[in-house]
């Protein structure tokens, strides 16, 4: 199944949708199981549920298409960043080859932050954006960068930094607001009455551009929630986990395809 939907993704990019740049969304996701013989449901973190078997699903979408790019449900305590440098390797290969890896672009949140999975897009030569954990070595940056404010309210700053097991020093980007500013709940670590937003980023824009690039990320979790309430993601229709990761496949095909249609 998947190798023909591999070859249908090429179809479509190469006559029906072609496009010259291309932009991957990458994003993980918890589905509940119900049931003590579950292969591979184990306890991990579901949100608004405490100890409660699930899978995890990683997905990549491509933005400017529409289309999925690649999907794999696992045990639910895997965390999103283990196995993400193959994961992207593979959706990478199913770009189509006029596109030149200087325009790619991923997106991604802290789930993803590991030296190796952006040591691996640097090597690719991949632009990305991909938000930044909030690490007492981060922090003590926080105070000592220079703020330029923005008309809306919003500071940006940015600095360079090596992180610990990382080879090479990086770009990081700080968008920070006064607390009091901001519609609760505040999702954002906060620091001194300031909610920042760190992320890392090779990007050559503007600190204020690459971040309005990576709020654009939001419609990923619109098509996660398309997939859970349209196409029955949420079903577990099996006790074994080969069977379930065939019926996410089913799922990612008729989405490609209902996407095609219209």
């Amino acid at each position: 199944l998947q190798r023909v939907h591999d070859r249908f993704r090429s179809i479509v990019f190469q006559n029906y949708l072609p496009c010259w740049t291309a932009v991957l969304d990458m994003d993980t996701t918890s589905i509940r199981a119900f049931g003590r013989k579950m292969e591979g449901a184990v306890i991990g973190y579901v949100p608004h549920y405490a100890y409660q078997r699930c899978y995890n699903i990683r997905l990549i979408t491509e933005v400017k298409t529409g289309m999925s790019i690649a999907g794999e449900l696992r045990p639910g305590n895997m965390l999103p960043v283990v196995g993400a440098a193959p994961f992207m390797e593979t959706a990478l290969n199913k770009i189509p080859s006029r596109i030149a890896s200087s325009r790619i672009r991923v997106r991604a949140d802290a789930g993803f932050y590991a030296g190796k999975f952006i040591e691996f897009l640097d090597g690719r030569n991949v632009g990305y954006a991909v938000v930044s954990r909030g690490t007492k070595r981060i922090r003590n940056f926080l105070e000592k960068i220079h703020y330029r404010k923005l008309s809306n309210g919003w500071e940006v700053g940015e600095f360079q930094y090596t992180p610990i097991h990382w080879a090479n020093p990086h770009r990081f980007i700080v968008i920070r607001r006064l607390k009091e500013l901001l519609e609760p709940p505040v999702t954002l670590f906060v620091m001194k009455g300031y909610a920042y937003h760190v992320m890392v980023s090779n990007l050559e824009m503007l600190p204020e551009r690459v971040w309005n690039f990576y709020n654009q990320r939001s419609n990923q979790e619109l098509i996660i929630r398309e997939l859970k309430n349209h196409y029955a993601m949420n079903k577990i229709p099996s006790r074994q986990l080969m069977p379930n990761q065939t019926y996410l496949e089913l799922i990612l095909w008729t989405y490609d395809l209902i996407h095609l249609f219209k």
